[in-house]
């Protein structure tokens, strides 16, 4: 996940990138839970769109607005209602087509926006040039545009009657229902684009400024109150080198300071992060995402400034591990504290000594998750590192109960001894494994002695001689 920070038009804009891969749900999770909105980046492909349905599910448990922005559109090779159709395959939420494209040949080389009716042409690099609407689209465009105006209808009385009495509503009586609509989770608004080459991401910043709630919608959706202390929810912990230790925090309610008191917790440094490179700033305002510094003692998903934490996502239990190996051993001391450090950046990361191999083991989200900790865990420390299966500690019992019986004899002048043992083996039942006790446990055993036959004699005294064990008698 990576934080960023822009301006458009005078707006502030606090920016998180997440991975796309499944194995990095967590990250999305926590993004979520302190976002506006969420811009949901899908393939032209319809083949790729299954991928995405963790993502639509999350949104919807979350309730997070959302936008849809087909990306790589130049590549298209079937119809785009074929793609809109394999993402809505994969959530419950209405997705609206908000751009209709324009063809030569089979390439896209431009769109036309459903709702004003205009038609632009992509180019390379820059903002797209509105051309006329082309004679062969208006029909493409008029199916559009209905399909549109039929799925805000249901959720707008007054633009129902329009849609019944057959009259042509004005842009401005579309973007006001629209706006509404996205941000109750009612429809999703499909923008195209292809942002390699730049084309559509001006158009999708447009939407943004209209669509993106406000953040006080956004706090009083998750039941904050605008009157109050300084709020903030910490969504990532970070060790960002010489900069220390980072807390990735939404400000729900500000002003917050530098060296401000939260929960005890005094505030070393606020920081943002325009063009990718960290930049100190006095204060943090309301709505704001900010990596606010040296918060010892706060963990990931913590509320500060309230009676009652907020909701957070918990990581989902861990399915595949891997056994790190230093190259040189010298290095164990700064492996230990680089993987306490690892864990607190992410959640979903388990470290594990198993006492039994004595093996460091990570317990991830899949491999791709795995590998990427390792890489992370090989730059902090400046070492090289290998991975490994797990060694598996086998365990060896006995499939059902025996019993053992022994016969001893012993002949002797005076008399024969007879002693029998009988001795009984079974599975004990196993026991929860702990790391200070044995996963498994061993076959407990008893044994029981019965002389039957047989009498030690005693020790008599004759006279003049000693006594002597009857053992050593002649």
């Amino acid at each position: 996940m990576r934080l960023g920070h822009a301006s458009l038009t005078g707006d502030a804009w606090s920016l998180l990138d997440c991975p796309g891969s499944i194995e990095f749900a967590h990250d999305a999770a926590c993004a979520l839970a302190v976002c506006d909105l969420a811009v949901v980046v899908a393939e032209a492909a319809p083949g790729r769109a299954a991928g995405l349905g963790p993502v639509f599910r999350m949104l919807e448990e979350q309730g997070v607005p959302a936008l849809v922005f087909i990306n790589k559109i130049d590549q298209l090779d079937g119809r785009v209602r074929d793609t809109l159709a394999a993402l809505q395959g994969q959530t419950r939420r209405k997705l609206v087509l908000r751009q209709v494209p324009i063809r030569e040949g089979e390439t896209v080389t431009g769109y036309v926006d459903v709702v004003s009716e205009r038609a632009y042409r992509y180019r390379r690099g820059a903002a797209s040039e509105r051309i006329e609407l082309p004679p062969a689209m208006r029909e493409r465009e008029a199916e559009a545009r209905a399909e549109l105006l039929e799925a805000l209808a249901d959720h707008d009385d007054a633009l129902l009657e329009k849609v019944l009495e057959d009259l042509t509503p004005e842009p401005e009586e579309i973007y006001r229902p629209l706006h509404a609509s996205e941000a109750s989770g009612a429809v999703v608004s499909v923008l195209l684009g292809a942002a390699e080459h730049n084309n559509g991401v001006q158009r999708l910043w447009k939407a943004l400024r209209h669509d993106v709630p406000d953040p006080q919608e956004t706090a009083a959706g998750r039941g904050i109150a605008p009157e109050g202390p300084p709020l903030a929810q910490v969504f990532r912990t970070l060790h960002a080198g010489h900069a220390g230790r980072l807390s990735w925090a939404r400000i729900w309610r500000g002003p917050v300071k530098d060296g401000a008191q939260l929960d005890g917790h005094r505030v070393g440094g606020i920081h943002r992060f325009p063009n990718g490179e960290a930049q100190k700033v006095p204060e943090a305002a309301t709505g704001e995402i900010v990596a606010l510094g040296r918060l010892e003692g706060v963990t990931t998903g913590a509320t500060l400034g309230a009676d009652a934490p907020l909701d957070f996502p918990q990581p989902a239990a861990p399915v595949h591990a891997l056994a790190v190996v230093l190259e040189d051993r010298k290095d164990e001391v700064r492996l230990s504290g680089a993987l306490q450090r690892l864990a607190e950046e992410d959640p979903a990361l388990g470290v594990v000594l198993d006492p039994e191999s004595a093996q460091t083991i990570l317990h991830g989200q899949g491999e791709i998750h795995l590998r990427a900790a390792v890489e992370r865990l090989s730059t902090a420390l400046g070492v090289k590192l290998r991975t490994v299966r797990p060694q598996i500690a086998y365990r060896e019992t006995i499939r059902q109960p025996v019993t053992q019986h022994a016969r001893l004899k012993r002949q002797t002048w005076r008399s024969r001894p007879v002693c029998r043992r009988e001795a009984a083996y079974r599975a004990a039942p196993a026991r929860p494994a702990s790391p200070s006790r044995r996963r498994w446990s061993a076959a407990r055993c008893r044994a029981a002695s019965s002389p039957r036959w047989g009498r030690r004699p005693r020790r008599r005294r004759r006279r003049g001689r000693s006594a002597i064990p009857w053992s050593m008698s002649p």
